[in-house]
């Protein structure tokens, strides 16, 4: 991966869950870090290989490696909008990671 083509700050947000007065859970997203990273829109084609049906998925993220990103309790904020993610697929020898994202709130 290019460090020329990570031309886009995002922020890598980690869920939390604590308990209100009553004992129930409220969850919370957290910014862990801030990392340049390349947007790569998918194409119809493209959302056809990776196994996804057109229309669900808005494109890919790539970032530098980084250990604990999963789709269970990471999601992108970028530019006020909040992509929820796949699972990471690894780019080389953690090189870097390849994260196929949706738009939550475009």
């Amino acid at each position: 991966m290019n460090i020329g083509q990570r031309d886009r700050l995002i922020s890598l947000q980690m869920k939390t869950v604590a308990e209100n007065g009553y004992g129930e859970p409220i969850e919370t997203w957290t910014t862990v870090a801030s990392i340049w990273a390349q947007w790569v829109p998918m194409k119809a084609s493209e959302r056809f290989a990776a196994q996804q049906s057109v229309g669900e998925l808005d494109g890919k993220w790539r970032i530098p490696w980084r250990r604990g990103v999963n789709a269970a309790n990471t999601r992108i904020l970028y530019d006020g909008t909040v992509y929820d993610i796949q699972p990471p697929i690894e780019m080389g020898r953690k090189a870097g990671l390849e994260i196929y994202a949706k738009a939550v709130n475009p």
